[in-house]
């Protein structure tokens, strides 16, 4: 069976990191809830509920929004996982 990666998948969190130990797992969970729902707060600031804001300034801020939580998981993922090994095409810091 082919496997899935929509936007059902995000409604039921994955148990298969075996990469991670439960703890670190768990604690890298909360840090990224916690980015995730800053950056959902950024983008339904109700201080902007009164501004006119195009549908694509709401697309690059998401966009924007994406690329920060991406740039911090990544690393941190790497950081975590056992065994985890660069290509050396580009060196995370």
């Amino acid at each position: 069976m082919a496997e899935s990666h929509g936007p059902e998948d995000l409604e039921t969190p994955a148990r298969t990191t075996r990469d991670l130990n439960p703890t670190t797992h768990e604690i890298l969970r909360r840090r990224w809830l916690a980015r995730a729902a800053a950056a959902l707060d950024l983008m339904c600031d109700p201080q902007n509920e009164n501004q006119v804001m195009t549908l694509d300034r709401r697309e690059q801020r998401a966009v924007g929004l994406i690329r920060d939580l991406t740039v911090w998981l990544l690393p941190q993922h790497v950081h975590t996982a056992s065994g985890a090994q660069s290509d050396n095409s580009r060196r995370i810091v």
